[in-house]
């Protein structure tokens, strides 16, 4: 890679645009060029436009690129055009603010890539152009500085360092840092795998799980516990069956009472409704005659509807013989009234047409004289308006004259400020670099200040790491000493046992303990069964009675539901009977009166006349509810043989579990038995309460052995703990120590900062007076003197001035402008106003005379038909004749109507009293035939007929209640018999003799049992459950400290392979492996520059390197004997040896030496040029960057960065016929 030019602008002092080719003379003869100027004009910089071209990083401090940017300035750029493999390419970097304003925010960076020959952009976006100039030159950012950028200052240093510095700065120099981390990241992750495998192992030891004896033994308490609170369960369940059947008795009596009171009062209500049953029955006997009565009543009221219209009919007769006569005479006056108006219109159409002509004539001129007006009204107007305006512009042009004048004088007093405006931004960019100045002061005092405060807490964290590690080693002694305490303790609690002598007793007492309890457990079983075979067999005989009884009632109740289902067959043939009738409906509508029947032959048809009034809906009510009565009572017949089913198969359960019973107890005899022939001594099966007692003592020894191997445990834990403890503490003292080292390192680099801080602000002072110099000899000229502090005043001074001046100056020009327009106005107004006011004098005339021709008309037409408008007379006129006709058409109509009603109503009074007379004849044939009938059945007359029925509702309301008395008695018999039966069966069950508050009084002490059976059992299965969790914990922990034993094994190898605390082992056998290297590189670059020399890597250490002196036989001697001038090309050679390190397979073409020669004599810097010239010969181009006056003279071709005022500088090119600098 070769750099062939560079074009840059606005970058930090170098303000504007400056270019540099390589390519072009004098370089290309050269090839040696040297980079000079004074200290801070801005040399460096062309190094800084070289890296953020092509890498948009600035070069040495890889500070922020935004920094770059001159300021004052609103945009940027940097281009590089450079070579590899004979072709060249162009990269750019550039920055603007927004808008193009020097207050603008900064833009995003942008970069791109491209070839020379073609233009053509081979990438545009950020990244992706990085990447690929990467690629082209295939150097990063940090192999181009190594490789472009010599850095033999650096191995100078090395050459001279101690060998505790040597493998720091060999890091540096080399970019080796990475193996330093590999070798503290290595180490730190087997430490941190190590202390992960021992915290598993700790959380191993922390789960303690229950041996097998104890698990079988709280098990087998446990299975005993449930069987416990089982027949706890059962001696409930009999006891509380007791209870419910004391308490069925007495509900049973209760319920008997009750229904004995109740069957009472509804015999008493029986015999008080009496006279209303009777009455019921005579109405319903009644009702055969109510479809002759009822066609008795219709015929009757037939013959009184026909009355009542005969009488109205007469009554109306007079009234419409007067409407008739009344209708004819208004006719005739009608007729005459119409000839009169139709005479009245036709006399008067003459007169109506004239008035009409003479209207439209009159309306025509009052039209022309009412436009005539308003024209005179508006030109009148317009000429007083003009009139005004001509007085106000006259006005106004004189106050116009007035206003020149004024200003005219005041800008001939402010002549000088006339230029302020386009000074007034000079003086704003002295005060921006004044504030911008100030700012840096501002910001490297708060930044020194800021280190001062630094350095001051890291002192005083030296004194506070100190004073841990003397706490951290205290910490040990007194952990050492509560460990031999520990020990000691653990010795007395053991008493001259062991651990595992204590463990193997306790594991014998559970198998103990588990036989007494499994003989309890026996002992209780075998009391149990006895106590419920007993039982079983009084309930035995118990439901043998119950069963006898159950039989005998379900006879009975079998006879009573065969009698009603016999009542429900003749309800539902009662509702059949009505349902047929109801079903000729339609039939009998087809029967005519006086024709037989087709199926009786009777020629009489009462239920056509008269509608029969069905009772189907009444007959299926009362089947409906002794249906209901009848399932109810069969549903109580099916739970009888429900019942008897139970009890048989209950009989045959309990006989079955008295044999079972006798077989278990002879089987837990024979078991309580095998057992006593394992324990020391033997157990009664009938002393429960011994049994218990011997399990009790067992339990408490084995309990106090488990304590005292938990309290073993526990010191053994705490042992553990201490000793984490004292290692804990070592590591930490140790850490310390070395945090020690790095913070003294930090405070050292800390004051190198401060003192560079300090001459920044010297030099930013200097800018400060020479800022203030150009301000104050700005403002001198305008009679103001400079105070920064003021700086906002005299900018809105300045700012004032030049606006006033500029605003009077515009003024005038617009007021001048103005002037010469309002007298153009004012001259073109007077010549309108004399032509208006001619105008007007002629239209006063014209509107005279129209005025005299409307009145003439409207006097004519006055004298003609007055005020009287021709159109309504005529249409009043025409309407009148119009009415008249209509009136005669109405009358004619009226007329007509009234002689038809007439005519009707004496037809209609003929045939009403025909028919009233043959109504008559019928009604009194049905009265006589009805008499008959009801006089042989001992009812005297029809009004008796009359008196006998019932309403329907009272009827229906006296069957229901009579129906519902029936139901209620026998309903009532029924519950009676049905209680005194289950009375006498519960009775019969003397389930016990006690009383209700004894046996609540043994529920709850049963309860209290159950629940005391029932906390233990939590406890137990609580415990069991845990014991398994803590199985899955340890077995799962297990497996995790398996697996990390095997991670851990992997990293403690590479640890011990290149791991260490501080990085050294990997780093400096890397160190070595590259120093190596570039030994060989170096000499190959020595052998061109001085052939006496040669290097050599100390065999003995590894980052210690000698010198071969071929003039004195291949002498060996160190580095510290060379001089100054053999110490610079060595490490010149070995700086060259790096960039081809660097560079890899890069070929190099350019290099910049930027630090070096201002230590050296004349001598050693004249050999050090020559060495250099011998090196360029080999087709390397290369830059010395420095102030020595020295280079000068011996370097011909020179870039001088020379300082301009104002902060910044300019480039020229010595040898060249023009600047660089445009």
């Amino acid at each position: 890679m070769k750099i062939l030019g560079i074009r840059f602008q606005n970058l930090n002092s170098l303000k504007g645009v400056h270019e540099i080719r390589f390519d072009q003379s004098p370089f290309a003869e050269s090839g040696l060029f040297a980079i000079t100027g004074a200290t801070g004009a801005g040399k460096t910089t062309i190094l800084d436009a070289i890296t953020v071209a092509l890498y948009g990083k600035v070069h040495r401090h890889d500070r922020d690129a935004f920094e770059i940017m001159t300021r004052h300035t609103s945009e940027c750029y940097s281009e590089v055009e450079f070579e590899v493999k004979n072709k060249a390419y162009r990269a750019k970097w550039w920055l603007r603010r927004s808008r193009g304003k020097v207050e603008g925010k900064l833009q995003d960076v942008k970069m791109e890539l491209s070839e020379v020959q073609t233009n053509e952009i081979l990438e545009s976006k950020l990244t992706e152009t990085k990447s690929r100039i990467i690629e082209i030159t295939g150097l990063d950012y940090s192999q181009f500085l190594r490789s472009v950028m010599l850095s033999q200052g650096d191995f100078t240093r090395f050459l001279k360092a101690s060998e505790s510095e040597r493998s720091e700065l060999l890091e540096k120099i080399t970019d080796t840092g990475i193996y330093s981390e590999i070798s503290v990241w290595a180490f730190e992750k087997a430490k941190t795998e190590k202390k992960e495998l021992e915290n598993l192992r700790v959380k191993l030891n922390d789960v303690i799980l229950l041996t097998t004896e104890e698990e079988t033994h709280y098990q087998d308490q446990l299975r005993e516990l449930h069987q416990q609170e089982k027949a706890l369960r059962q001696i409930k369940y009999t006891i509380d069956t007791q209870v419910n059947w004391l308490q069925n008795l007495q509900k049973l009596a209760l319920q008997k009472q009750e229904v004995t009171n109740h069957l009472a009062e509804q015999q008493a209500l029986s015999i008080s409704q009496q006279p209303q049953f009777q009455r019921l029955q005579q109405h319903q006997q009644a009702l055969v005659y109510k479809p002759a009565l009822a066609q008795l009543e219709t015929t009757q009221n037939y013959y009184k509807n026909i009355a009542q219209t005969l009488a109205s009919l007469n009554q109306q007769l007079p009234a419409l013989q007067t409407e008739a006569r009344e209708a004819a005479n208004q006719l005739n006056q009608a007729e005459e009234n119409a000839k009169v108006a139709a005479g009245n219109l036709q006399q008067a159409q003459p007169i109506l047409e004239k008035v009409i002509r003479l209207d439209a004539n009159i309306k025509h001129q009052r039209e022309a004289y009412e436009h005539a007006l308003t024209a005179h009204n508006k030109l009148n107007t317009e000429v007083n308006t003009a009139t005004e305006q001509t007085a106000k512009k006259q006005t106004d042009l004189n106050k116009l004259n007035g206003q020149i004048l004024d200003l005219q004088h005041w800008l001939g007093e402010h002549e000088g400020e006339a230029c302020l405006e386009r000074e007034l931004d000079n003086f704003r960019h002295f005060i921006q670099d004044l504030k911008a100045v100030y700012q840096d002061i501002g910001k490297k005092e708060l930044e020194k200040a800021n280190l001062e405060k630094q350095n001051q807490t890291e002192e005083k964290n030296l004194d506070v790491i100190q004073e841990n590690i003397t706490r951290y080693q205290r910490t040990v002694t007194a952990t050492e000493t509560d460990r031999q305490n520990l020990h000691a303790q653990l010795k007395q609690i053991l008493a001259g046992k062991t651990l595992e002598e204590l463990e193997a007793t306790a594991s014998s007492l559970p198998t103990l303990i588990s036989l007494c309890e499994q003989q309890a457990q026996l002992a209780e079983q075998f009391t149990q069964l006895q106590t419920r075979e007993v039982e079983l067999t009084k309930l035995i005989a118990q439901n043998s009675q119950n069963l006898e009884n159950a039989r005998a009632e379900h006879l009975l109740f079998q006879k009573q539901q065969a009698e009603a289902e016999a009542h429900l067959k003749d309800l539902q043939a009662l509702v059949e009977l009505e349902i047929r009738i109801q079903k000729y409906e339609k039939d009998r509508e087809l029967l005519k009166s006086g024709e037989a029947c087709p199926l009786c032959g009777s020629d009489q048809h009462p239920f056509v006349q008269h509608q029969y009034q069905t009772r189907l809906t009444e007959a299926e009510e009362k089947r409906n509810a002794y249906q209901q009565y009848v399932t109810d009572f069969t549903a109580q017949v099916n739970r009888q043989v429900t019942q008897i089913t139970t009890l048989e198969t209950r009989m045959a359960a309990d006989t079955e579990q008295v044999k079972n019973l006798k077989t278990e107890t002879a089987n837990i005899l024979q078991k309580f038995e095998q057992h006593n022939n394992q324990l020391p001594k033997p157990l009664d099966i009938s002393n429960l309460i011994l049994i218990r007692r011997v399990c009790q003592n067992k339990q408490q020894e084995y309990e106090k052995c488990r304590r005292t191997i938990g309290q073993i445990r526990e010191l053994e834990n705490q042992l553990k703990t201490l000793e984490q403890k004292i290692v804990q503490n070592r590591e930490a003292a140790f850490r310390a120590e070395n945090e020690l080292g790095q913070v003294a390192e930090k405070i050292k680099g800390t004051q190198s900062l401060i003192r560079r801080i300090a001459d920044e602000l010297i030099d930013l002072r200097e800018q400060e007076k020479h800022f203030t110099a150009d301000a104050s000899s700005f403002l001198s000229e305008f009679n103001l003197t400079f105070d920064f502090n003021q700086r906002e005043y005299l900018e809105k001074e300045l700012t004032a001035r030049a606006a006033a001046y500029s605003k009077n100056n515009n003024l005038l020009r617009d007021l001048q402008l103005t002037q010469k327009q309002t007298e153009t106005d004012l001259q073109k107004t007077l010549e309108i106003l004399s032509e208006k006011k001619n105008t007007l004098v002629a239209q006063q005339k014209e509107l005279e005379h129209q005025l005299t021709t409307l009145q003439n008309l409207e006097t004519e037409r006055k004298a003609l038909f007055g005020d009287k408008q021709p159109t309504a007379e005529r249409e009043r006129l025409q309407q009148e004749a119009n009415q008249q006709t209509e009136l005669v058409n109405t009358w004619r109509v009226t007329l007509n109507q009234k002689q038809e009603a007439l005519n009707l109503n004496q037809k209609q009074q003929a045939e009403r009293q025909q028919e009233g007379e043959r109504l008559q004849a019928e009604f009194d044939q049905l009265t006589r035939n009805l008499t008959a009938q009801i006089q042989a059945k001992g009812i005297s007359s029809v009004e008796a007929l009359v008196e006998l029925f019932l309403s329907e509702e009272e009827a229906q309301q006296i069957a229901t209640r009579q129906q519902q008395l029936e139901n209620s008695l026998a309903s009532a018999t029924q519950l009676l018999q049905h209680t005194e039966i289950n009375l006498q069966k519960e009775i019969a069950r003397a389930l016990t003799t006690e009383n209700e508050e004894t046996l609540t009084t043994q529920t709850l002490q049963i309860e209290s049992e159950i629940n005391l059976h029932n906390r233990d059992i939590g406890r137990l299965e609580e415990l069991l459950k845990k014991d398994t969790e803590l199985k899955a914990r340890h077995q799962e922990l297990a497996r995790q400290i398996e697996v990390q034993q095997k991670e851990y094994l992997r990293w403690d190898k590479l640890a011990n392979l290149i791991g260490s605390a501080d990085g050294k082992k990997f780093s400096k056998f890397a160190q070595g492996l590259t120093l190596a290297r570039l030994v060989m590189l170096a000499n190959r670059h020595l052998l061109k520059i001085n052939q006496r020399y040669k290097i050599l890597k100390s065999p003995e250490q590894d980052l210690e390197l000698q010198i071969i002196d071929t003039y004195q036989a291949d002498a060996v001697r160190p580095m510290t004997t060379l001089s100054g001038g053999e110490s610079f090309l060595v490490s010149l050679a070995l700086a060259l040896g790096l960039s081809d390190l660097a560079g890899r397979q890069a070929q190099i073409g350019s290099l910049f030496i930027d630090e070096g020669f201002g230590t050296l004599d004349a001598e050693t810097l004249d050999t050090a040029i020559s060495s250099l010239e011998n090196l360029q010969a080999s087709g390397k181009m290369i830059g010395i960057i420095s102030h020595v006056e020295a280079l000068k003279e011996r370097i011909s071709t020179q870039i001088q960065v020379i300082k301009m005022t104002g902060g910044t500088s300019k480039l020229q090119i010595v040898g060249h016929a023009t600047d660089a600098y445009n």
